[in-house]
């Protein structure tokens, strides 16, 4: 399917008061999910831009002249080059708390333990059992401390451009791949990959993939709830776009309006 294809397959789903492009340079196209924008900031109106350091030069570029989201035009960047897919929405999402916000950050050391401390729990839907994924991370504690590292380095990225602690993060169980950097995926559906819907009024509403590990499940929504989230959530399958590296927000996203 060339792009030409792409753009008319793309055209029937898009309201017709919104415009849209696709890049026809797969070298500078860079998808959503490395471009997210934060709630309302002291200083900032409109959230600051957290993008991928890895963003394309062309849309840096573009975010950077627009400056009301950035700072003198320096946007808060996350090291995400590890990623086989290499989005910030494979390790951090935002949700509304109150009158503010909470920030959901992946997991490696969490996951782990949950596997570690649930014998009686097994994974389903065809993914990788509980004794499998433990093996790997045994077998490899090296690389499971790299990969804690980059999500530590993630979390003071978030921490500094933010101006918030770490009484603002929620860590969400995340089973990382032990891939070489470049190419680390999940071996189960990744929860911070996900749908946040806030409507113009009534309650907020979490849309995260379905890990296939209940212990992931409780552990998520114990966090949520100890952390004053008032919403509701919905897991959904999303099986078939994990298999090509992606998730609930990678398949879809809402529209956002401007404060």
């Amino acid at each position: 399917m060339g792009f030409d294809d792409l753009n008319q397959w793309y055209s029937g789903l898009v309201d017709s008061d919104t415009g849209y492009f696709l890049r026809a340079n797969e070298q500078q196209r860079n998808p959503g999910g490395n471009i997210e924008c934060s709630p309302a900031l002291p200083s900032y109106p409109y959230g600051r831009l957290i993008v991928g350091a890895n963003l394309a030069a062309p849309a840096r570029e573009f975010f950077q002249a627009q400056k009301l989201q950035t700072d003198n035009g320096n946007l808060i960047e996350l090291p995400v080059s590890w990623l086989h897919i290499k989005h910030v929405d494979e390790v951090m999402t935002m949700i509304p708390v109150g009158s503010g916000f909470k920030v959901l950050v992946a997991d490696l050391q969490m996951a782990i333990d949950l596997l570690r401390s649930n014998p009686t729990n097994e994974t389903w839907g065809g993914f990788s059992t509980r004794a499998e994924i433990l093996a790997a991370y045994d077998a490899n504690s090296n690389r499971v401390a790299e990969i804690c590292n980059h999500l530590a380095a993630v979390r003071s990225a978030l921490a500094q451009g933010l101006g918030v602690n770490e009484s603002t993060f929620i860590k969400v169980p995340v089973a990382f791949t032990l891939d070489t950097d470049e190419y680390v995926e999940t071996y189960l559906p990744n929860m911070i990959n996900m749908i946040v819907v806030k409507p113009a009024s009534g309650a907020p509403k979490l849309v995260p993939p379905r890990p296939f590990f209940v212990p992931y499940v409780l552990s998520f929504e114990s966090s949520i709830n100890n952390a004053g989230f008032e919403g509701s959530g919905e897991f959904v399958d999303t099986s078939g776009p994990h298999s090509d590296g992606g998730e609930a927000h990678c398949a879809s996203n809402v529209r956002r309006e401007a404060p």
